[in-house]
């Protein structure tokens, strides 16, 4: 394919685009932002986040996350009143006469410069000096044929590349959001300045080489399998990772390789289909773990033992074949547990936060377990699991039990016995349950009412 033959190839492509989505381009938190063609055309002058229209004339719109604004220009509106300015800036369809547009270098104090629908094939002696260096770059709908930059953070979005590989010597933050390599395998080769790599959506790169500074990497929506992901662990350098995400691709087994450095990984929406003792062999350290949407998943009852310091973990949506058991208990740093979704009709044991066991006295800094049982089969709640006399620990117990089929629950007296109480402070959440509001269960509330041992929220109790 001739440079012609891209180029009208290009043309054709963004022709297209903007037609069907003009209004489509990813922000600096990597969501992807859409508005129709009816939305665009009708509100001309003011818009939030979610409303950028490549169709539109020059106008400023308000970002309503921070009050940032957004100066959008076409090349034709470049003077010298532009100088200095600390909005955002936005180009259209710049391409060629980028080259005759010295002023772009006199505007000052910019936080970041988009450009839509260029074409980026210009030799090193023929760029702005400026264009470069911009501390923040973003294109969109783009066509690149050179892979020199110099700027801070670089975004790309629905963008084609015509190179082997990027030569960043400067770079921190580099984004690709549905990329397309004309030339494959795209190769990141050694980028010793990036902290944060993010590539989704798109497929045939390669990652060898070292990545000295790197934190963050996330490879979502890529098609990643497990071969590939082994040949990444082997062939890279990441000393210094702390988040890895790899949600919505093909993994089906976890692997030993992952650096032992690594605080927060998500595996949601794969194909994993089971975890034992040696899944987290490496993972000592981790803090965040996400693996919902791995269904059916099998679970060995002492798979967690190897991450004692895990705070935050989500099964939801794992349907698990085994039950969960005694699983949980060595997770004495757990905070935030969420198993919605999963079919449940049994309430596991739970841990007791390390830090309970050296509370003496009743606080307002007692810590606080989060278990999400939203949405399973639970018909009873039976707290008197946590009343027994062995547990003389304090922190609450906070119990998300939307969406079930509530009818009633039940506790200890010892819970509500100041004197004698045992165990957690009882924070309970059920809506949407439809419970047989009969003597028992009335007496039992006002029971509860009466004392502070449940930490109330509002509750609507819907009887049948």
């Amino acid at each position: 394919m001739n440079y012609v033959q891209i180029y009208i190839y290009f043309q054709f492509i963004t022709s297209i685009r903007t037609l069907l989505y003009p209004c489509q381009y990813i922000d600096s938190t990597e969501y992807i932002l859409k508005c129709d063609l009816c939305r665009c055309l009708s509100f001309p002058l003011i818009y939030s986040t979610s409303n950028f229209c490549s169709l539109t004339p020059s106008l400023n719109c308000m970002k309503n996350s921070n009050e940032e604004l957004v100066l959008r220009l076409k090349i034709n509106e470049i003077t010298d009143g532009f100088i200095s300015t600390d909005k955002q800036i936005e180009f259209y369809n710049f391409n060629n006469d980028i080259l005759n547009h010295e002023q772009l270098c006199l505007i000052k104090n910019y936080s970041q410069i988009t450009f839509f629908n260029l074409l980026y094939h210009f030799s090193l002696n023929q760029i702005p000096k400026c264009l470069i260096t911009i501390n923040s770059l973003r294109l969109v709908n783009s066509f690149i044929q050179n892979n020199y930059f110099l700027s801070n953070k670089l975004i790309f979005y629905n963008t084609t590349f015509n190179i082997t590989h990027f030569n960043l010597t400067l770079t921190k933050i580099l984004i690709l959001h549905s990329t397309k390599f004309l030339i494959q395998p795209f190769e990141f080769n050694s980028l010793f300045s990036l902290t944060h790599l993010t590539i989704t959506y798109t497929e045939n790169y390669y990652l060898i080489g070292s990545f000295p500074h790197l934190l963050y990497l996330n490879l979502c929506y890529t098609k990643l399998n497990d071969k590939q992901l082994n040949q990444i662990f082997t062939q890279i350098n990441i000393p210094d990772l702390t988040t890895i995400i790899l949600s919505n691709n093909q993994l089906t087994i976890l692997t030993n390789k992952f650096p032992s450095t690594i605080r927060y990984l998500d595996l949601s929406n794969n194909h994993i289909k089971s975890l034992d003792y040696y899944s987290f062999k490496s993972l000592y350290s981790l803090n965040i773990l996400n693996l919902s949407y791995n269904s059916p998943l099998e679970i060995q009852q002492d798979t967690f033992t190897r991450i004692p310091y895990l705070e935050i973990l989500d099964l939801s949506y794992s349907l698990p074949t085994l039950p969960f058991d005694e699983l949980f208990l060595p997770l004495q740093k757990l905070r935030h547990l969420n198993i919605s979704s999963n079919y449940l009709d049994t309430l596991p044991q739970l841990p007791v936060p390390y830090d309970a066991h050296t509370i003496e006295s009743y606080d307002h800094h007692l810590p606080v377990l989060y278990v999400d049982l939203s949405n399973n089969n639970f018909e009873k709640i039976d707290l008197e699991i946590f009343s027994t006399p062995s547990t003389q620990d304090k922190y609450i117990l906070s119990l998300n039990m939307n969406n079930n089929r509530l009818k009633t629950f039940k506790f200890s007296s010892i819970l509500l016995n100041d004197t004698k109480r045992r165990g957690p402070f009882i924070e309970l959440d059920i809506n949407n349950n439809q419970f047989e509001c009969d003597c028992s269960l009335y007496e039992t509330i006002s029971n509860v009412l009466k004392h502070d041992t449940f930490h109330q929220k509002q509750t609507a109790f819907d009887c049948m």
